[in-house]
């Protein structure tokens, strides 16, 4: 399979995540560490289905999405019409001006390029950004495995809906689960 076909089926599953214990930590987190402020220029870089950009949005900020994934960008558009979405592959050159931006965001993406793909992204990155404007950058933490991913959203469930209904929900996931599973063992 093509790595675009890849990631184009992975981001129809993706939004799942939004309901494993973490995740919206984690986009908190995102979000502080760019310390938007209201009507800023922001980019986020990999955007996916738009969650961190629609929080980056409500921030006030005003922001630009880009994705290569055609999929992605139309999950991001049916959840926020008003985008500002752009096709872009980060291994190439950004199709921004110099110093547009006022912050870019780059949340989980980076590790999915090639060495000089990785390069090239921060390169244009730091090209986008305005002089002193600020760079988020993440990565996946290795050292979280699959099962982990699975454990944590089967606790989640039990805590909140309690054994009987916990279990039940967790049943109605598995398929939403293992698409998103079989996609992270495909791009991993």
């Amino acid at each position: 399979m093509h790595t675009a076909e890849i990631w184009n089926g992975y981001m129809r599953s993706y939004d799942f995540l939004t309901r494993v214990n973490g995740y919206e930590q984690n986009m908190r987190d995102l979000l502080a560490a760019a310390h938007v402020r209201p009507g800023e220029q922001v980019l986020d870089a990999g955007s996916g289905t738009g969650n961190l950009s629609v929080l980056l949005k409500r921030q006030g900020a005003s922001v630009t999405s880009c994705d290569f994934s055609a999929s992605a960008l139309a999950v991001h558009r049916a959840k926020d019409p008003d985008a500002i979405l752009v096709q872009a592959d980060l291994e190439k050159p950004l199709p921004f001006d110099t110093g547009a931006f006022d912050a870019v965001c780059c949340a989980s993406v980076i590790f999915a390029l090639s060495q000089e793909g990785c390069r090239l992204a921060v390169r244009e990155f730091l090209r986008v950004l305005k002089p002193g404007g600020r760079l988020v950058l993440t990565v996946p933490a290795r050292e979280i495995k699959l099962r982990n991913l699975v454990r944590m959203h089967g606790q989640t469930l039990l805590k909140r809906h309690g054994f009987l209904g916990g279990t039940l929900r967790f049943l109605g996931d598995l398929p939403a689960l293992s698409r998103i599973l079989y996609y992270n063992r495909r791009i991993f």
